[in-house]
């Protein structure tokens, strides 16, 4: 069993141990005979409203996704964990490492910065993001990468246009 501990941004005193057990299992109905793991994420920690966290487990017939289903087994246990009294989050986030530097840059240029906001934090909600160039709404054009609490958000102009004379 291996284990790895989480902890609420908004509470950063509390950490929670969570336990996880692999375990092999062949399909004797698929003929290639491949195993499909079966991972079980559990905790002792109680449940907010009283008794205990059931355990989530995951199917896995590759290891492909195994960290974006450990994310998810780790979020469903978590948000069932009573992580105590929650610090307000009234800061908010901030632009950090803008480039170009200046404003005077070549049409082609792309548009990079990070957008950061510091701990303890709720996180900056992705999907509540917009950008804008000269009034244009080119949100769906940009690329985000990066986590809650630091996004790096880059746009590369899609539409080159050219005067010609």
């Amino acid at each position: 069993m291996a284990q790895f501990l989480v902890r609420n941004s908004l509470n950063p005193g509390k950490v929670v141990k969570l336990g996880v057990t692999f375990k092999k299992v062949t399909d004797k109905s698929r003929h290639d005979g491949e195993p499909i793991w079966v991972v079980e994420v559990a905790t002792n920690e109680p449940h907010k409203n009283g008794g205990s966290i059931n355990p989530f487990f995951l199917n896995l017939i590759t290891l492909d996704k195994f960290d974006e289903e450990m994310k998810k087994a780790a979020a469903f246990i978590s948000e069932q964990i009573d992580w105590g009294t929650l610090i307000d989050d009234k800061r908010s986030p901030y632009v950090d490492g803008v480039y170009p530097t200046t404003y005077e840059m070549d049409i082609e240029s792309a548009v990079e910065f990070d957008l950061k906001e510091a701990l303890p934090a709720a996180g900056i909600d992705i999907d509540s993001i917009t950008l804008t160039a000269n009034g244009f709404d080119i949100t769906n054009e940009v690329e985000i990468t990066g986590n809650p609490y630091n996004y790096n958000i880059k746009w590369r102009p899609k539409i080159k246009i050219y005067d010609t004379y």
